[in-house]
């Protein structure tokens, strides 16, 4: 149990402190392993904060994710079409991605 003053909050929602957060944020970066335990935090942290930030970094994961698929596609349809300089935008597609996943 945690107690704040007087009060007696139950373990399923106890606070998550900044460096709580900062700790799940690494780990859900993990390629595979994070991603795994990202699931399973997001349908059954028995934390309720826990659980919450899960799906809020699922959902940020998902939107970069279809962000970057509409771009790809746009990249390449612009470049059977218009004869565009297809590296020069892979480079900056590349860019791009590497920003939004350090999200």
């Amino acid at each position: 149990m945690y107690q704040n003053y007087g009060t007696v909050i139950p373990a399923s929602y106890k606070p998550i402190s900044a460096w709580g957060y900062f700790g799940y944020r690494l780990l859900y970066s993990i390629p595979v392993i994070g991603w795994i335990i990202l699931i399973i935090h997001a349908i059954g942290a028995s934390n309720i904060n826990v659980r919450r930030h899960a799906r809020s970094y699922f959902c940020t994961f998902l939107l970069v994710v279809l962000i970057a698929a509409i771009f790809a596609v746009l990249i390449m349809v612009s470049g059977i079409f218009n004869n565009i300089d297809t590296e020069a935008l892979t480079k900056a597609f590349e860019d791009l991605v590497a920003v939004f996943l350090k999200v």
